[in-house]
């Protein structure tokens, strides 16, 4: 028994040091270099954004994989060398990472192997090896740097606001005014705006760093408040936009023919997501694109944004 212990922990050991290595390389965990106990801490991990798969392309008879939106072709579909091929082309997609995103890897790890050995799973050992894999400084090694993100154009923004519900439209200007996250854009209530005289202040009743005991206070001045005041007017805790009058303002029409459930008594980060989502794709349609054809209006009507 002591002998089969011995091994299981040396081979735990060289589990945890190829783990390691991989980590030093910049790539993701593969699946094989896990301890034993893994399935017992897999909700633990990060979702991890699965590989293309390969598919068969028919007047060809060639298996063809697309990556980053460019089809690769791997050779015979079902033959061992186009097997070799897409595992290589894998291999790199994996690999060829940005060093934001490999240092959000290291993180993850040593936050499974933090959590295993609080759970007594793990020795301890290999959070301590993890503990000292730094991660990627910016200019050193061959990780490529993501583009910086840019605020949208000005021009953009007006140019989709005629394309939005009342409520959503407000919903931007107020964001581009005070430089608020969705989320708290959507949660803004009466109760939680102090209004004294020249500038108020929204106090949301939760934000995204209250676990680190920190007070969140957005700045209104006045041509935000010019936006927010048509909306002040109900209950201190109700939502001052939410997309149940949206419909109310549209008629019954716009939810579908569907039995649709009613919308909530606020937007949602999704839901305001998805309403910008689809004015932009009215604000600028596709070249490509082709406009739906005509349906009748008493069956089908467009989604409340």
């Amino acid at each position: 028994m002591s002998r089969r212990l011995e091994a299981n922990f040396a081979e735990s050991q060289a589990q945890d040091a190829r783990l390691v290595r991989a980590v030093r390389q910049g790539g993701p965990a593969r699946s094989g270099t896990c301890p034993a106990s893994a399935p017992h801490w897999s909700h633990a991990q990060a979702p991890q954004p699965s590989p293309p798969a390969d598919r068969r392309h028919k007047a060809r008879n060639a298996a063809v994989v697309t990556i980053d939106g460019r089809d690769r072709y791997l050779g015979p579909y079902g033959t061992p060398a186009s097997h070799e091929s897409y595992a290589r082309l894998i291999a790199e997609w994996r690999f060829g990472r940005s060093r934001r995103l490999i240092n959000k890897d290291v993180h993850r790890v040593r936050a499974m192997f933090r959590w295993a050995a609080g759970e007594e799973l793990d020795p301890g050992a290999s959070l301590a090896a993890l503990a000292a894999v730094a991660g990627l400084e910016k200019g050193r090694g061959d990780a490529k740097e993501p583009p910086p993100i840019r605020p949208v154009a000005e021009a953009a923004v007006e140019a989709t606001l005629p394309h939005l519900s009342r409520q959503v439209a407000a919903m931007v200007r107020f964001q581009v005014l005070t430089a608020a996250r969705p989320g708290e854009v959507c949660a803004i209530r009466p109760g939680d705006v102090d209004r004294p005289e020249g500038v108020w202040i929204d106090r949301p009743g939760s934000h995204q760093t209250e676990h680190h005991g920190r007070e969140r206070a957005i700045a209104i001045e006045p041509s935000a408040q010019e936006v927010l005041a048509p909306w002040l007017d109900r209950g201190p805790d109700v939502h001052c936009l939410c997309p149940a009058e949206v419909v109310a303002e549209r008629g019954p029409s716009c939810r579908g023919r569907a039995a649709r459930p009613m919308p909530g008594g606020r937007y949602s980060r999704n839901s305001y997501r998805a309403a910008v989502n689809r004015a932009c794709d009215r604000a600028f349609p596709h070249p490509t694109s082709t406009p739906p054809a005509p349906t009748n209006s008493s069956r089908r009507s467009p989604s409340p944004t």
